[in-house]
Parts: structure tokens; C-alpha cells; sequence
């Protein structure tokens, strides 16, 4: 499988590239700044705020992974909507330019539909960042491209496989105790690819209680 992945220098995105690596599938990343990039992959300059740099073919590819967002705090709202919405939206349009018939893999929080303490103060740091990921979501929706989207909870650096996952198909209200890790979150990435019933649908996943992992295929069907 020839993987096209966005958001792969740092913190999930990252993750997922490593284990993509690992397994074998060709890996092509698009970054900023490929001197980020720190598997032997294929690069590609390019940003998603400037749709111009973005590659003409997309037809090698049988999948889009998504796990660009904008990472500092605090962030304006013109900075989010550029990178969230807009980026997405340059992609979509240059996928479906260059002839791409895969499927798009998306990161996206939980809570995106709901008003939490949380949400509320995730939205002051980075300027109204939920409701631009909601309005992401659509865009894909709308685009007609087969998808995926997985909405995370509170990420964090712990070990995969701790803790039971909950995954879903309702959006789940984010507060302080809905965490899930960057590297279970990768895995579940990786079974998505994997797993064709996870075609078309949106996911929550977020944590339960400590003790082994469920089969992460049998999660998505």
C-alpha cells in the first residue's frame, strides 16, 4: 500500500508513520519542513495553507492520512481556519485533481458537537479550533472521498495497549478524564487501513479502565 501521509513530523501523525514504516507500506510524507522528516521515506515540500505546493498527481496513492492541525498555543483563529479548514479543503481539491480514488484518513477530536469547559477553553487557546474541525468534517463529507475519520480524546504520551479503548460512532463530550494515547491512536489508525466496514464512518475514541486492549479491527467493524 502506497500511503500518502500529512502531519507525519511530530506527535501522532509521527506514530502512525513509524508503524506504516515498520509494516512495510510505502510512505510518501508531505511536510513544511522535510528536514523534520525522520524515516527513510519520500518527501514532499509542500504546505496546506499555499494549495500551489501541493503535488499534481495523487493517482500512486491508495491512501490520505490527516493529522495536520496547528500545534502552538495560543493560536488565532485566521492561523486555525488556514491549517484546519482551508488546508484540508486545498487537499481535497488537489486529490481530486490529480486522479486519487483512495480513501482520506482523519485525526479529529471528540467534541466537536458538544459545549464542554473543555471545549470551551480548547477553543480560547486555539481560536475556535472545534468548530473549524467540525466544519472540516463536512468538507470531507461533502468532498464524496471515501474517508475515515477517528476523533480522539485528550491525547497523551503513555504506552499503547494499557488501557481498554471505548470507540464509537456518537460524538463524545471532551472533558479532563476522556484521554486516549498518541500511540493507541496510531494503532487504531493503522487497523483502519485495514479494515474496510471503518469505510465512510466517524469514530470516538477515548479510554476506559486499565487492562489489555480489545482487537482493534474488531473496534472498527
Amino acid at each position: 500500500m502506497h500511503i500518502l501521509a500529512v502531519g507525519a513530523t511530530q506527535g501522532t501523525g509521527q506514530l502512525i508513520a513509524e508503524r506504516l514504516h515498520a509494516r512495510g507500506d510505502r510512505l510518501t510524507i508531505i511536510a513544511r519542513s522535510p528536514q523534520k522528516v525522520t524515516l527513510p521515506a519520500e518527501t514532499i515540500r509542500a504546505d496546506l495553507i499555499d494549495p500551489a505546493s501541493l503535488p499534481a498527481d495523487f493517482s500512486p496513492y491508495d491512501a490520505l492520512v490527516l493529522t495536520a492541525g496547528v500545534t502552538k498555543r495560543p493560536a488565532g483563529e485566521a492561523l486555525v481556519k488556514a491549517t484546519e479548514y482551508d488546508g484540508t479543503r486545498h487537499l481535497l481539491d488537489a486529490a481530486a485533481k490529480g486522479g486519487f480514488t483512495g480513501r482520506l484518513l482523519y485525526m479529529n477530536s471528540i467534541g466537536v458537537t458538544h459545549n464542554t469547559l473543555m471545549s470551551a477553553l480548547l477553543n480560547l487557546a486555539k481560536g475556535r479550533t472545534m468548530h473549524w474541525r467540525q466544519q472540516t468534517e463536512a468538507a470531507i463529507r461533502a468532498a464524496g472521498v471515501p474517508h475515515t475519520i477517528l476523533r480522539a480524546g485528550l491525547l497523551n504520551n503513555r504506552p499503547a495497549g494499557t488501557h481498554t479503548l471505548r470507540v464509537v460512532e456518537e460524538d463524545i463530550p471532551l472533558k479532563l478524564g476522556t484521554q486516549v494515547s498518541r500511540a493507541d491512536m496510531a494503532d487504531l489508525f493503522v487497523a483502519a487501513l485495514d479494515t474496510e466496514a471503518s469505510i465512510n464512518r466517524c469514530y470516538s475514541v477515548i479510554w476506559e479502565e486499565s487492562g489489555p486492549r480489545q482487537d482493534l479491527r474488531a473496534l472498527l467493524r
